[in-house]
């Protein structure tokens, strides 16, 4: 890490931790919310992060993206939940799901960091230089942010209907959005985030063969792609050809959630397959 983006990312890091503490006080707290200044906020957060990961990616000339290691996917996956959120709460006004996303990426930053001494010791494929490799774990990874921001929308969504169910109408619950636009934005942002998974998913599979025909499909993080997606098609057909809704369906976005988990932190720590230094 050099100078410049220790900087970045220590800036993005407060912008990213006093939008959260925003985001949490008006969510718990019933606080007034400054929309439009906590929102510019976080889009300089944005911002430096993105230079953050610029200054990693120029400080070596072999690189065409920061997707090489464990650090730079968790720094480059921390920065796509802050951008599709941003995208979210412009469109949509979903403010409650800020004080959910941004601690996620916050975590996702600070395990970048633990994982910086995984750098050395797992260097990649000397092909992960190449375009569509470099195409196919981007697309991967919007995916997940959106998976990501669906499954808030879902916990949201639950929190709401306990609220309604029991009639408790005050604190929180007044926060929160309702059940039907959480329930119409959790499936929205799945809707949104599958077609961009399964793009990458397939560039990825039509790089793999060509590189190595066989042995490939069987990687532990290429098997648990395919129980996402799965996961996935199964709501979304649910969803479009009967209707479903409500918290069978958000139970369902959660299970996809749990899915992305497993397949992008759990397999990593096998150290084995084609994916050991991710």
């Amino acid at each position: 890490m050099n100078h410049y983006e220790a900087w970045f990312i220590a800036l993005s890091l407060a912008a990213y931790g006093v939008t959260a503490f925003f985001y949490f006080r008006h969510l718990f707290g019933g606080r007034e919310f400054w929309s439009r200044p906590t929102l510019l906020l976080l889009t300089a957060g944005l911002g430096l992060h993105f230079l953050a990961l610029t200054a990693h990616t120029v400080s070596d000339p072999q690189k065409a993206l920061p997707l090489a290691n464990v650090f730079e996917t968790l720094s480059f996956s921390a920065w796509c939940l802050v951008l599709v959120f941003v995208l979210v709460e412009s469109r949509w006004k979903l403010t409650a799901l800020g004080a959910l996303v941004l601690p996620l990426a916050l975590v996702a930053m600070a395990a970048s960091f633990l994982a910086l001494h995984r750098t050395a010791q797992n260097q990649p494929p000397t092909s992960l230089s190449q375009a569509w490799l470099g195409v196919h774990v981007t697309l991967v990874l919007v995916g997940y942010a959106a998976f990501t921001l669906s499954f808030c929308a879902a916990v949201a969504y639950l929190l709401q209907d306990r609220f309604l169910r029991s009639k408790r109408f005050q604190g929180l619950s007044r926060q929160l959005p309702p059940v039907q636009v959480a329930d119409e934005a959790a499936y929205r942002l799945a809707a949104l985030g599958f077609p961009v998974f399964t793009l990458g998913l397939i560039i990825g599979a039509i790089w793999a063969y060509s590189t190595q025909p066989s042995g490939w499909a069987w990687d532990p993080k290429v098997v648990w792609s395919a129980v996402t997606w799965l996961v996935f098609v199964v709501y979304l057909h649910a969803r479009m050809a009967s209707g479903w809704k409500g918290r069978k369906a958000a139970a369902l976005l959660i299970i996809g959630f749990l899915c992305v988990i497993v397949t992008y932190v759990f397999t990593g720590l096998l150290k084995a397959g084609w994916h050991h230094f991710v």
